[in-house]
């Protein structure tokens, strides 16, 4: 299986890790201590580290609760690390809405030179009606425009990476030639959202093309991923809506008439281990009660795009919900769990949104832990997993050193290091 730290969050995914003693050595602008935490997961053969990124102050939580306020933009962090490692993957975010693609395409593919081949791009559309004010907007753009931006912004970098022949540089000296004229490919592309013309300035990429990352579950995000994606990241909480994206996604991608394999489908996951699934639950209840109530309410109202402050949170959520602009496949996948238990109170759904938002979690002993990964590996709902620790350093550790010894037990995981660019690693 395909496995990889979701490290955004320098204390860890859960809410309230910042307060736990587990995340004692954490600093969330050190790139000593975001070099320690990408070397023990490359040490333990783990294929990539991921950053996502919301550009703007992450506005969940404004009473001063929330430890996720700040931290390194992404791809400065990644190319950092690529001077620290040597085999690791380094994924990193970029949106398709608040940037150019121009500019993208230059930054991925110079990463993916710094690593030797080891680059790969999160496209986002983003989200957040904060990042569209951080860029001059007074909203976000509607869904589909959005959609329609990001899908041509995603040929458009992909253009610009192939706008140089492999051979075009041959630097000859006698000759006086640096590169062949003919080896250049200009760029001109005039659509209904952007307009790019001319040559990326930068060599052609070590891998060829950086390996594309889509998280988007909604029917556009679902399209664009099956069109462009070679690694797709979920947040399938049971093995049930898991099975049905595969299906969704193999539908899409013959609506695209995609050919070949599909995406490698990566859930993320958020495990509470322990010696017995008693002690995994005593670690979880331990974590949940350092969650502020508004905390966990102003969270769920960020998800929905919905300011719940004002409900009882002794009541249900209820089902007359005003429409968002924001991310509406996370957001149907709450209100889903919410019309699933009718009985559910509003600060009971808070609360069990606000441990991984959505994301497969798992409370049970180490055995029991590499049990349920393994189950879903071998039926083929997934190809491995994007794992998030609920506290950072303290779970990355023993994710590293009781979860992956099992899985390599049982057939599932590397045991040695496995060399070449990220596109070879993952064999997207």
């Amino acid at each position: 299986m395909v496995l990889g730290l979701y490290a955004t969050y320098a204390y860890g995914h859960h809410p309230s890790a910042w307060r736990h003693s587990g995340s004692g050595g954490a600093t969330p602008s050190s790139l000593s201590y975001f070099t320690h935490l990408a070397r023990c997961a490359e040490e333990a053969l783990l294929d990539f580290i991921f950053l996502a990124d919301t550009p703007s102050v992450f506005n969940d939580e404004r009473g001063g609760r929330s430890g996720r306020v700040v931290g390194l933009e992404p791809i400065t962090l990644l190319s950092a690390l690529a001077s620290c490692t040597s085999h690791i993957g380094l994924i990193g975010t970029l949106s398709t809405t608040f940037n150019e693609p121009y500019n993208v395409a230059r930054q991925i593919a110079s990463l993916d030179h710094l690593s030797g081949g080891r680059a790969g791009w999160n496209i986002v559309t983003s989200s957040k009606h904060g990042a569209a004010r951080s860029f001059g907007l007074d909203g976000l753009p509607t869904h589909i425009d959005r959609y329609g931006r990001a899908e041509e912004f995603v040929e458009v970098v992909n253009t610009l990476w192939h706008s140089w022949s492999h051979d075009a540089f041959i630097r000859d000296r006698i000759a006086g030639i640096y590169y062949r004229p003919e080896g250049r490919r200009p760029v001109a592309f005039e659509g209904k959202y952007l307009s790019v013309f001319g040559e990326l300035n930068v060599e052609p990429c070590p891998q060829g093309r950086p390996v594309l990352v889509q998280a988007g579950a909604s029917p556009s995000g679902v399209r664009l991923g099956a069109r462009w994606a070679d690694m797709i990241f979920t947040a399938a909480s049971e093995y049930s809506e898991a099975e049905r994206f595969i299906r969704t996604l193999e539908r899409a991608m013959s609506d695209v008439k995609r050919v070949g394999k599909r995406p490698l489908v990566l859930p993320g996951v958020s495990v509470y281990g322990g010696k017995s699934r008693a002690e995994a639950r005593a670690r979880f209840d331990e974590l949940l009660d350092l969650v502020h109530p508004e905390h966990a309410i102003s969270m769920l109202s960020d998800q929905l795009g919905v300011d719940l402050s004002d409900r009882d949170p002794s009541l249900p959520l209820g089902n007359k919900m005003p429409a968002s602009k924001g991310n509406q496949s996370k957001r149907e996948r709450i209100l889903a769990m919410a019309g699933a238990d009718p009985k559910l109170t509003l600060i009971q759904l808070a609360r069990k949104i606000s441990v991984a938002r959505s994301h497969l979690i798992l409370v049970d002993s180490w055995d029991g832990v590499a049990d349920s990964l393994v189950s879903w590996f071998n039926t083929g709902v997934c190809d491995g997993f994007n794992v998030m620790p609920p506290v950072l350093p303290e779970d990355l550790y023993g994710f590293v050193n009781e979860v992956i010894p099992r899985l390599q037990d049982r057939g599932v995981a590397a045991r040695s290091q496995e060399l070449g660019t990220l596109r070879d690693r993952v064999r997207a």
